[in-house]
């Protein structure tokens, strides 16, 4: 059944939609993504950080741009040195960073 016209009819549709292709995602790639946002002091802890979108790999000393400013006015989402992305991911979250993890990523969530 149809939910019903208009803009939170879709809003929803768009959601359910959303969240049923994510649950179909493998594992690691759902959980490697959780570590993608907020996630400032994982990062500046890492000894090295991924991209997910240009699948380039560079040490957190690198990453010069946040977003998702915190209370204190400091970033919590790291963008990517060099593709401005938020797509990073901090090597200890317990992911192996090699280009072929982060294609994959890439391939489901871009």
């Amino acid at each position: 059944m149809r939910k019903p016209f208009g803009r939170q009819g879709i809003m929803t549709d768009w959601l359910d939609e959303s969240r049923r292709r994510v649950e179909q995602f493998p594992e690691d790639v759902r959980l490697a993504h959780q570590f993608s946002a907020n996630h400032r002091v994982p990062v500046l802890a890492s000894t090295v950080c991924g991209c997910f979108y240009c699948c380039s790999v560079f040490p957190p000393t690198a990453i010069l741009d946040w977003v998702d400013e915190a209370d204190d006015g400091s970033g919590t989402t790291a963008l990517c040195p060099k593709c401005g992305i938020d797509a990073v991911l901090p090597d200890n979250a317990g992911f192996v960073l090699s280009r072929e993890f982060l294609e994959r990523m890439k391939a489901h969530w871009f």
